[in-house]
């Protein structure tokens, strides 16, 4: 069985028909095998499975090894050319005998998946500027899906897309809009849209029909203190929708608006069809709610909450309050 993206197909449904566990056999499993992958610090990738080949990282190893004992194909370390931002990354892309990755002081790198071997690099983020790139792309037609992460060190965010086959950017979105850009309005002081955050933690979803881009856009900064950035805070906290192909904006919906407690959007939307037949959108937030957005209207269906919900409209204080979900 293959697990070919982040959250298994594009619309991220996080799904395996697996039927080899039973309740009849599940007190039997054991583990079968383990392997050293190399680098201390957070361990938060998603592996990818290509016929019987699983590709994991680390902040900066990947590796190629047999899914069924651990036997090692091939490990590839990137050694940093640049400053560190933060030692996190959550998986590759897989396309057309390519593996594409971040890293910690934001390249982008896309690897042979049968060697490992370098093919090209590029380096579209900024670490000076708090930028770098800890999010597992996502590939298809051609394009590699990524943007900058860095919300909490201040960053001024943007998606990304880039040319499978040398690494050219295709198009970028900025998650601050300015100007005359559509949710500049939502900043009512200006300057603070420089640091505004709306950095992209994790991976993305992406229906193949329609071909639109669904972008979980992170917390804006300063985290917790709102009165520096007035406002409702576009695109932060938000499912944003895009052109997959030209990274122009169809829609959003904002979980969180001018959000106080880090309560941004940290995991890819599953797009399905309910049982009527709308299209819908489910994003969890860290705001404790599954919110389940009409695709055709953009209005929320429903939002439920999962884990207690307590005093999360308290505005953070140097003395502290007390709020339920935590940051």
């Amino acid at each position: 069985m293959n697990w070919p993206h982040y959250a298994n197909g594009y619309d991220a449904q996080r799904f395996a028909p697996v039927d080899q566990i039973t309740p009849a056999n599940i007190a039997s499993l054991t583990k079968v095998c383990s392997i050293r992958l190399g680098d201390d610090g957070p361990f938060q990738s998603s592996p990818l499975v290509i016929s019987g080949i699983m590709y994991v990282t680390t902040a900066h190893t990947t590796v190629a090894l047999d899914a069924s004992d651990c036997a090692l194909k091939w490990r590839s370390v990137y050694s940093p050319g640049r400053r560190e931002v933060y030692g996190a990354n959550r998986g590759v892309a897989y396309l057309n005998g390519r593996l594409f990755r971040g890293t910690p002081d934001g390249s982008l790198i896309a690897l042979d998946s049968s060697t490992g071997r370098m093919i090209w690099k590029v380096d579209p983020a900024d670490p000076q500027r708090g930028e770098f790139l800890s999010s597992a792309p996502l590939a298809w037609q051609g394009l590699v899906f990524i943007g900058t992460a860095g919300s909490d060190w201040g960053v001024k965010g943007r998606m990304m897309a880039f040319r499978a086959s040398d690494g050219k950017e295709a198009w970028h979105f900025d998650t601050i809009p300015t100007g005359r850009e559509t949710g500049a309005n939502t900043w009512a002081w200006a300057p603070s849209t420089l640091t505004g955050g709306g950095g992209m933690w994790t991976s993305y979803s992406l229906d193949e029909g329609t071909g639109e881009l669904f972008v979980p856009v992170g917390n804006p900064a300063p985290d917790f203190s709102p009165a520096r950035r007035p406002g409702a805070n576009l695109f932060t906290d938000s499912l944003v929708v895009l052109d997959a192909r030209s990274g122009r904006l169809h829609w959003w919906y904002q979980l969180v608006p001018h959000d106080s407690h880090d309560y941004d959007l940290g995991a890819p939307a599953m797009l399905y069809r309910s049982s009527r037949g709308a299209n819908i959108a489910a994003a969890g937030g860290k705001d404790g709610y599954v919110h389940a957005i009409d695709r055709a209207t953009h209005n929320a269906l429903f939002k439920t909450a999962v884990t207690t919900i307590s005093n999360s409209a308290a505005v953070p204080t140097t003395r502290g309050v007390l709020v339920c979900p935590g940051s």
